[in-house]
């Protein structure tokens, strides 16, 4: 029997694009009120703690969350996390629709907002190579990703997007992409690579037989996973 073709379905934002810094700069702004433009503006200790926390958000709206906690507890978890979600669900609705705001205001200097991204190493190298064909699956908007993917060079090795504006969950994107796609199951191997475990737990869950792969090099940094294959390279995938 062949071995069955991969189909690549990749999230966005901490697998191909470090987009941190734009992150940091436009939610801080929207918390805060304020118009900064250089992420050293902002004290080091916001900075490291966003850093670290980012993980946790998925929808825009829950950076309300990371700034809520700063400001109260100078201090997050999980629990925390899901504590004051519970507690500022209008104020998480409210944030998201002005952070969106802030983003697209901030394109309005393309060049100045492209620098708040970078590609990383190891998956740069992985885009040189003319096989790499690929979804993508991810919570940001579609207009971002294919300005990022021109700018970087790659737009034409994305076979499609599926984004925030048919679902901000993982789990819904696929199955609407499964859908449009009819995929044949017997010749066809799905493997989604994502760097949020909450992500890859809800793809896991599905019934349809997805290989599920954590990337150390992103947002959630490099965690033990029993569940779902790791790679440290982007090209490491082809092993599963």
């Amino acid at each position: 029997m062949s071995e069955k073709d991969r189909v690549l379905l990749l999230d966005f934002d901490g697998v191909l694009c470090n987009g941190l810094d734009e992150m940091l700069i436009v939610s801080y702004n929207t918390y805060y009120k304020c118009d900064l433009r250089y992420v050293d503006s902002i004290s080091s200790a916001q900075r490291i703690f966003f850093y670290q926390n980012r993980w946790m958000v998925r929808p825009a709206g829950e950076y309300f969350i990371l700034w809520k906690a700063y400001e109260l507890f100078k201090n997050i978890d999980i629990k925390i996390f899901h504590y004051l979600k519970l507690q500022f669900l209008e104020e998480i609705q409210l944030f998201q629709s002005s952070f969106y705001k802030q983003r697209d205001a901030l394109k309005d200097d393309l060049e100045y907002w492209l620098s708040l991204h970078k590609t990383y190493q190891n998956v740069s190298e992985f885009l040189l190579k003319p096989e790499s064909k690929f979804f993508i699956i991810t919570n940001k908007d579609k207009e971002s990703v294919e300005i990022l993917a021109k700018y970087f060079g790659y737009f034409s090795k994305i076979r499609d997007i599926y984004s925030k504006e048919i679902s901000v969950y993982k789990e819904q994107l696929i199955k609407r992409l499964l859908s449009d796609y009819q995929f044949d199951y017997t010749s066809n191997k799905f493997i989604f690579i994502d760097d949020n475990i909450t992500n890859l737990d809800e793809v896991a869950s599905m019934k349809e037989d997805i290989v599920t792969i954590f990337t150390s090099w992103g947002y959630m940094g490099d965690v033990d996973s029993e569940q779902h294959k790791k790679i440290y390279n982007m090209s490491d995938f082809i092993g599963f």
